[in-house]
């Protein structure tokens, strides 16, 4: 029987984090069975892990949906994991379809770095000026999530969505973000699902391998703290080099079971 683990990602200061379950197995090949554990277990993200030479991992994450191509919270939980399982070492390497993710241990925190993923600023297409009822400041195109820029962090938290304008294009996710001027925190971010049943995602690390590039390039810095502005909240701290981005964040762990 294979064990799953349920941990909260993204967590402290008052923040809530995404909920993710951990499971390892001994084939990632079975895209049939690794999402029907999914479904059952109808968490956000189920991360599934396949060992491969020491501190080196297989993985595929899945949504009860469908499969994600990428997912930070998922590693954010893996990596906290595996570090409670192997307190001896203190990184780990999750290799997936379109790259790696490096997870370290960082005093009570862990960290994922991955690679910088660059977007391109393009004419707002007319889905998003009408489906998102605020004022949209740009677009910034990518191969995983569209940024869309707000003028005002207000308009960010009580964001309201035509989501049938939305469910209109084929984009899956978008990375909705304003400067918080004056507050705590650099900038803060709502990722919005248009096709999924949760409509929006709690606190998404995938997003801030987006929005780390775009916030450096405007705000002229390579470190940030950051907030996922949910309903659970996320909070995470973020570097930047030009090349990769570190996300350090706390997690929490919540139980665990047996798949039968």
């Amino acid at each position: 029987m294979d064990k799953f683990y349920l941990i909260d990602a993204f967590t402290g200061d008052g923040a809530a984090g995404n909920p993710c379950a951990v499971v390892f197995v001994s084939d990632l090949s079975d895209t049939a069975r690794l999402h029907e554990i999914a479904i059952v277990l109808n968490q956000p993200a189920t991360t599934f892990l396949l060992k491969k030479e020491d501190g080196h991992y297989g993985v595929r994450w899945f949504a009860p949906e469908s499969e994600i191509d990428l997912c930070g919270h998922g590693s954010l939980a893996a990596t906290w994991l595996l570090a409670q399982q192997q307190p001896e070492r203190t990184s780990f390497t999750l290799n997936y379809s379109k790259g790696s993710i490096v997870g370290t241990v960082v005093g009570d925190a862990v960290r994922i770095a991955g690679d910088t993923i660059l977007s391109e600023e393009q004419e707002i297409p007319e889905h998003v000026q009408k489906g998102f009822k605020a004022t949209v400041l740009s677009y910034h195109h990518n191969w995983n999530k569209p940024i869309v820029v707000l003028d005002d962090l207000a308009a960010l938290k009580g964001l309201e969505v035509d989501w049938p304008v939305l469910e209109s294009s084929d984009t899956f996710a978008y990375a909705v973000t304003a400067k918080d001027k004056g507050g705590k925190y650099d900038f803060q971010s709502r990722v919005i699902l248009p096709h999924l049943k949760k409509r929006e995602d709690q606190a998404t690390g995938s997003a801030q391998m987006v929005l780390a590039p775009y916030w450096s390039k405007v705000l002229g810095k390579q470190a940030f703290n950051a907030f996922q502005c949910s309903e659970r909240g996320g909070r995470m701290a973020l570097a930047y080099d030009g090349s990769k981005v570190e996300i350090t964040a706390q997690c929490r762990y919540r139980g665990m079971g047996e798949l039968v």
